[in-house]
Parts: C-alpha cells; sequence; structure tokens
C-alpha cells in the first residue's frame, strides 16, 4: 500500500504551524515535496561519512540516540570542520549547546561537589570544567549558564585559536561561527552569539 503524503507530511506540516502560520501557497507547496520513508530496526547503529547534504531526515516516530564528540571537540570534529570548510566549502559553523546536557551537569557536578567519574567519562567531563567556572564567576551557576558558557568557550576556539584554514576562511568572510542555545521543551534555538562581524558574511 503506498504511503500518501497525507499521512506524512500532514502531521508535520500541523507540527510547524503551531509556532509559524503558513500560507494555502506555502501548505500547498509544503505538501507536494517528495519523499520517502524509511524503517529501522530497533537497536540499529548506523555510522554516516561527513557529505554534502542531500535529504532532510525526519524521525516521525521513536526514538534516536545520536553519538556525538561532547565538551570542547577533539581533533576528530576539528579535523571534520577543517574538511567541511576547506573542501566542502561550508559556509557557516553552529556551535549549539542543548537544555538539560548531561556533560555539562556532570562537569557541575564535580565542581559543586567534588564527583570523580572513571575511565573515559572523566576525560570527557575535565575540558567543561572552566566553563562551569567562568559562569559561576559571571552570576550564572545554573546549568542553562554553564551550557551557554560551554558554547563560548568552543566559538571562541574556532574564531581565535584555530586552524588557518578556518581562521582564513572567517577572515574573508567565507565562513561565520556561531553560537546558539536549544531549548528542548520548547523547541526554540536562541542564537546568543552570533560574532560582531557577522554583517560582513557573505552567504554567495
Amino acid at each position: 500500500m503506498p504511503v500518501l503524503s497525507e499521512d506524512i507530511l500532514a502531521p508535520a506540516l500541523k507540527r510547524l504551524e503551531r509556532r509559524s502560520a503558513f500560507s494555502d501557497v506555502d501548505r500547498s507547496v509544503f505538501l507536494s515535496l517528495p519523499f520517502f520513508v524509511k524503517t529501522m530496526s530497533p537497536s540499529n547503529y548506523i555510522i554516516r561519512e561527513q557529505d554534502l547534504t542531500k535529504n532532510c531526515c525526519v524521525l516521525l516516530s521513536g526514538f534516536a540516540f545520536r553519538s556525538k564528540v561532547v565538551g570542547n571537540g577533539g581533533r576528530q570534529i576539528l579535523g571534520s570542520l577543517e574538511f567541511a570548510v576547506s573542501v566542502l566549502g561550508v559556509p557557516l559553523i553552529v556551535v549549539m549547546g542543548h537544555e538539560g546536557c548531561g556533560a555539562v551537569s556532570a562537569a557541575m557536578s564535580v565542581v559543586n561537589k567534588g564527583a570523580r567519574f572513571p575511565g573515559n567519562i572523566g576525560k570527557m567531563v575535565e575540558p567543561i570544567i572552566p566553563a562551569v567556572l567562568e559562569a559561576a564567576r559571571l552570576g550564572d551557576a545554573t546549568l542553562e549558564g554553564a551550557v551557554r558558557q560551554n558554547v563560548a568557550h568552543a566559538v571562541r576556539e574556532l574564531r581565535e585559536d584555530s586552524a588557518p584554514t578556518l581562521i582564513d576562511a572567517q577572515a574573508s568572510g567565507r565562513l561565520l561561527v556561531v553560537g546558539a542555545y536549544y531549548a528542548l521543551g520548547t523547541g526554540e534555538v536562541d542564537f546568543f552569539d552570533t560574532g560582531a562581524d557577522s554583517s560582513a558574511f557573505k552567504t554567495s
């Protein structure tokens, strides 16, 4: 039995219209978008290589756990960013923290309660501790404050202390690095650090 756009796209459109009204034309265009549905078995583990995005993937039902580099990143994520900018021509890097971040929460436990974490968990949490301390120094010792400060640290590193590939791209206006905070409860994204020179960013 064929899957119709009314079955897949209509519920997604309804969720989108909770945040912003669609005109009749926009609604018609959205419902006519090409799409395909893929069902994944439980406990599947998917590893994807970096490439130019050709499709938009939307999780319609169920849950997904995404493994990623947390804290302040590492060589692998920085190498991926350099490749994305120099080879793929990516013009925008968004460093996004999110509400209820477990890694930042663990770092706060280290600072505030003297918690200790074994093995690689401790190594993962350690680079986040300066952001927790900085947030407290600035008068915002909340989890959200620490998450935002951790984002700010990563953004500052990418802008000021990263590889020449990224520094030169920013200087020439080919790359913009911004910081954002994602509120899981509302779905809102606050781009709180767009940089003083964002007006010089070239979109073409």
